[in-house]
């Protein structure tokens, strides 16, 4: 009761409705998204990111048999292998801008019925130039998804859970790079014709379609919030929001929106210069480059080299597919619980100080420590590859060393996505089209190469040379967030020593509203100061 009243019976009976006197109201929470309703998103976003990644290796099986038929050299043929990487590259950096605006679900949604489309018209295509530019189409229309996937997870996941998610749906995404092989090659024997290969795409693009219209809501926070707000738009709209279930979450909590971003295509360049994403975007894409170009020497040497039948080509992608689906996994609880650790290793450091004068929680670094065991792998898968396939090794030598190169690949991409949604969450779909753009123009720079590669140094100096990028790249990584951290650390050497003297003189304070906690757990204060300004 407040005593400078001059009635305190008519101060209680006046306190409920003075907002001076009522008890703080507990912020709102970061996503009304609950656990099972995430569980959906990230099924469907698996799907359609899914349809992005297969497009291309379901392709590799099927390219000695275009060959022939569109009466072409191998070298054009590659050509569309190219053309592809460099739309799949290209077309988010601009979509992604895109969706930070007018939202993820019109984008995705959109994507699908483009990918659907092209699907159904390659399947029909007699003239190679046709198929070239269709393939083009394709690879525009549902590249994006892949950017935006990340940004759905930036909008409902904190940075405690945010590594599950990224990790799980970017490398449920690539388990289509796994398993694209064997999937083609078992289409082309069952039905005796390449377009087969693009009538199953668009069969899976149209499940995508229908699926993403009817379940997949809004959830951009620049429209949305955290998810309780009415979109004003009905394209943002989600159909069963009518229901009673979802109208009652639906509280139009305007304080949780986020600042509107202007729309700026060039958003995904500017996100290069900023040294912890350049210093993971270079590795990530070197090592896809490697797993790329991997898969493209095992189709076409073990059917030149060992005289393999497509079936049994496919067979040996197996097992490398099963190695993406598990690296999906195991990376994904892998960031979770290093965050975690991390985390509580510091607020059990700094417990005693001011939120405020902490010292920034290093994020880049936490990231990226996961990538350690993943990049050494990828070295020795690739001596490994490139030279079991010259001498002719057994056939388990082969399904080895690819198996290492698609798990280590999946799990360096999955620890740079998570990192760079981490940096940048309000430009998530940026930041992410901009990784798939360094990964896609890499590897389509090492695929048209390829042949001249195996030419100048043979199967094993050509992967032996991969194998040395990679390793160059990873330790230009860890330089450079080594000095990074250096140069943080001795910034807030002055905030740190003014909080230890802080501490000595206030009362232990420790966070036990939940206003408190909800700030510690979503770390957006520290991740802003972290955060470079793009404009």
């Amino acid at each position: 009761m407040d005593t400078n009243h001059p009635s305190a019976g008519s101060a209680s009976a006046l306190q409920p409705k003075t907002p001076a006197l009522s008890p703080p109201l507990d912020p709102p929470p970061y996503t009304i998204f609950q656990k099972g309703e995430k569980a959906i998103l990230m099924l469907i976003l698996s799907l359609i990111g899914f349809c992005s990644a297969i497009s291309s290796p379901i392709y590799f099986p099927a390219l000695p048999t275009l060959t022939s038929y569109f009466k072409v050299s191998e070298a054009v043929i590659n050509l569309s292998v190219v053309a592809y990487l460099v739309f799949q590259g290209i077309a988010p950096t601009f979509v992604g801008s895109v969706a930070d605006v007018i939202g993820m679900r019109p984008v995705l949604v959109l994507s699908a019925v483009v990918f659907t489309a092209s699907c159904f018209a390659l399947s029909q295509t007699n003239v190679y130039w046709l198929f070239a530019v269709l393939r083009c189409i394709q690879a525009a229309g549902i590249a994006p998804v892949v950017a935006v996937a990340a940004s759905v997870s930036g909008d409902v996941c904190t940075p405690r859970d945010r590594g599950g998610f990224v990790g799980t749906v970017s490398g449920m995404q690539l388990v289509g790079n796994g398993f694209g092989g064997i999937i083609g090659a078992a289409l082309i024997l069952g039905f005796n014709t390449w377009r087969a290969i693009f009538v199953f795409l668009g069969i899976l693009g149209g499940f995508a379609m229908v699926l993403s219209a009817l379940l997949l809501p809004e959830t951009s926070r620049l429209i949305v919030g955290n998810g309780s707000i009415v979109p004003k738009s009905i394209l943002n709209r989600l159909l069963f929001s009518v229901l009673p279930h979802f109208r009652k979450q639906l509280t139009n909590d305007y304080s949780t929106l986020r600042k509107r971003n202007k729309l700026d295509l060039l958003s995904s360049y500017k996100i290069l210069v900023v040294p912890e994403v350049f210093a993971s975007l270079v590795p990530s894409g070197i090592h896809y480059a490697g797993w790329t170009i991997a898969l493209t020497s095992l189709s076409t040497e073990l059917e030149n080299r060992y005289k393999y039948s497509v079936m049994h080509v496919g067979l040996i992608y197996l097992p490398q597919g099963i190695a993406t689906l598990v690296s999906s996994v195991v990376t994904g609880k892998a960031l979770n619980y290093y965050y975690r650790y991390r985390r509580a290793q510091y607020d059990e450091k700094y417990k005693d100080t001011a939120p405020e004068n902490r010292p920034s929680f290093n994020i880049s670094r936490t990231r990226i420590d996961i990538c350690i065991v993943p990049a050494t792998s990828m070295v020795i898968g690739l001596l490994m590859f490139g030279w079991c396939l010259q001498y002719r090794k057994a056939a388990i030598s082969i399904i080895i060393a690819s198996t290492l190169i698609s798990f280590s690949t999946v799990s360096l991409i999955s620890c740079a996505t998570t990192l760079l949604v981490d940096l940048f969450p309000g430009k998530s779909s940026s930041s992410i089209s901009c990784l798939n753009l360094v990964r896609c123009m890499l590897a389509a720079l090492f695929t048209g190469i390829l042949d001249h590669l195996i030419q100048s140094m043979g199967l094993g100096g050509c992967y032996t040379f991969m194998a040395g990028l990679c390793l160059l790249s990873d330790l230009m990584l860890v330089c450079i967030i080594l000095v990074r951290a250096k140069k943080v650390m001795s910034a807030d050497t002055v905030s740190e020593k003014q909080a230890l003297e802080e501490s000595e003189e206030v009362t232990e304070k420790q966070p036990t509203s939940k206003a408190e906690e909800s700030a510690i757990d979503t770390g957006n204060v520290l991740l802003e100061n972290r955060q470079p300004k793009l404009s």
